[in-house]
């Protein structure tokens, strides 16, 4: 039994990696907007969790759905009950999964998160460039207060620019992590 719940784990570590790789990139994209301190307590993990990278994980938990994903798990569990019998004695992980490729996956989830988060990341990067010219420029002008209003209010419009984009994205991760199972 022990051995079966460890294929399980396994199995739920796989499908877990790439929401957590999401969740990575809100974690970014709601730290360069400032809006760190707008968190919420998360029932599901009993740990505090941010604003966007709740919203946005909610989005790809649907984008998941929509593709067809619980149907690639529970084909993983099925495969696992025909690779890996229910009193078996020794786990055969390379009939299961592929080991290379789940190190690479795990390698990445922050890249990956970094590439969901890049287009603000990139407009943040932007605007504090410019507000530090204008710091040097025009000494008077308080440029510390004016970056509390503009960063989430550029963030804010950037995100709904990209979010057909995002969504796509989301998908083709979802797509391409598919053939682990």
């Amino acid at each position: 039994m022990v051995l079966n719940f460890a294929v399980g784990a396994i199995i739920g570590y796989i499908a877990q990696l790439i929401i957590m790789a999401i969740e990575a990139g809100g974690d970014m994209i709601n730290t360069q907007m400032g809006l760190s301190s707008a968190m919420v307590m998360d029932p599901s993990t009993n740990s505090q969790t941010s604003i966007l990278s709740r919203m946005i994980t909610i989005m790809a938990l649907c984008i998941f759905m929509e593709i067809g994903g619980m149907y690639w798990v529970f084909n993983a569990l099925v495969r696992s009950f025909t690779i890996f019998p229910l009193f078996a004695v020794h786990i055969p992980l390379e009939q299961i999964i592929n080991l290379d490729y789940l190190v690479r996956t795990t390698s990445n989830v922050l890249y990956m998160g970094l590439q969901i988060a890049s287009p603000i990341l990139l407009a943040t990067l932007g605007q504090d460039i410019i507000l530090g010219i204008i710091s040097k420029t025009a000494p008077q002008v308080n440029v510390f207060q004016l970056s509390f209003l503009f960063k989430p209010v550029l963030g804010a419009a950037i995100m709904i620019c990209i979010l057909p984009m995002l969504v796509q994205v989301i998908s083709d991760f979802f797509l391409s992590f598919s053939s682990i199972y």
